[in-house]
């Protein structure tokens, strides 16, 4: 089976890093888990992932704060925040991180793969969509900088034309 995507897998619950790596792993992705935020940080120095999925809660660093480091590491990979707590202000808070998306524990496999391709989806056509804005930048600045040498070839004849009226009318 071709791997989709590669996902890095973060929560300290061991158990559940290997039911995911699993399920993610048969769906046809390739998995690594890891049990910490440091530990996610330093692999993220070593390999690219496309998308991260990580628990909030967990010891030495939560959720949030690895959002926040690894979004600065690597700004294009999707990251999902999972959590198994009720808090209502932690979507907010995980989307201002810096997460693509938040789910709540517990969940299936299929929920986890579908927004998995939700928010890579998401994120290649916001990448298309940066991509297709610096194009109009860029054709913008050609077309300004066109019409400057011709206005500025303008203005040289008109100032040329000026010179030889005047040396007519001396």
């Amino acid at each position: 089976m071709e791997n989709k995507y590669r996902v890095l897998v973060v929560d300290d619950d061991r158990i559940l890093t290997a039911v995911f790596a699993e399920g993610l792993k048969t769906s046809g992705y390739t998995c690594r888990t890891v049990s910490s935020g440091a530990a996610a940080l330093a692999l993220l120095k070593e390999e690219s992932f496309d998308v991260m999925v990580t628990d909030l809660i967990m010891p030495g660093m939560d959720g949030f704060v690895l959002t926040r480091a690894a979004k600065a590491l690597v700004p294009e990979m999707a990251i999902i925040m999972m959590t198994g707590f009720e808090q209502e202000e932690s979507y907010d808070l995980a989307i201002s991180a810096g997460a693509a998306d938040f789910i709540k524990k517990p969940f299936t496999i299929g929920e986890l793969t579908a927004r998995i391709d939700r928010v890579l989806r998401d994120s290649r056509i916001l990448s298309e969509i940066r991509k297709k804005q610096q194009e109009v930048r860029d054709i913008s600045r050609e077309m300004i900088e066109g019409i400057q040498e011709e206005s500025m070839g303008r203005i040289s004849s008109l100032e040329q034309e000026i010179v030889e009226l005047r040396k007519k009318l001396k």
